[in-house]
């Protein structure tokens, strides 16, 4: 029905669209790059279509011409520009992913920023040629330390930052 909030389910994740009225959806397709127009039979290659419920959201006419007005944008980002972010917006201004969201918090805010550190903690690190310690290091024995961060206080930062983030702007 014009202006419905449709997905389909692949499992691991849904995919998102709005429903035009008249055999077409317009979505963000990563496939493509860019939100477009479909047929209803393209967007759901052969999956079921289920419609997604809100309990306030914009009237169908709305939610069409919006969706029209983004046709041919691009800036796909699977965290912060999807096309559940894309279709919630349509439907009620608010560009959010629940998807993204429950996954994240699935999760745990400290977990996600515990592989954000894994990713931060493969950065080189700084070597610095240092005095070894003791009667060695005044016999001019030198060492190699490694001076920066470690993985775990980069992760409790990211963990603090993520949950602070979602107590002062959750939506609900």
């Amino acid at each position: 029905m014009q202006g419905d909030h449709l997905y389909i389910d692949h499992g691991f994740y849904k995919h998102y669209g709005i429903d035009c009225g008249d055999g077409t959806v317009i979505h963000f397709s990563k496939e493509k790059g860019r939100i477009c127009r479909d047929t209803m039979f393209a967007f759901a290659r052969n999956n079921q279509i289920y419609v997604k419920s809100h309990n306030r959201c914009y009237s169908s006419e709305v939610v069409v011409e919006r969706a029209k007005s983004k046709i041919g944008e691009t800036g796909y980002n699977l965290g912060f520009n999807n096309c559940e972010h894309f279709t919630t917006w349509c439907k009620t201004g608010q560009s959010e992913s629940k998807q993204v969201n429950g996954t994240v918090g699935n999760i745990g805010g400290t977990a996600t920023a515990a592989g954000l550190g894994a990713a931060l903690g493969a950065i080189p690190l700084i070597e610095a040629t240092v005095a070894a310690p003791g009667i060695l290091g005044m016999l001019g024995v030198t060492t190699t330390s490694v001076v920066g961060v470690g993985m775990l206080p980069v992760a409790a930062v990211f963990g603090v930052g993520y949950l602070a983030y979602k107590a002062f702007n959750h939506d609900d």
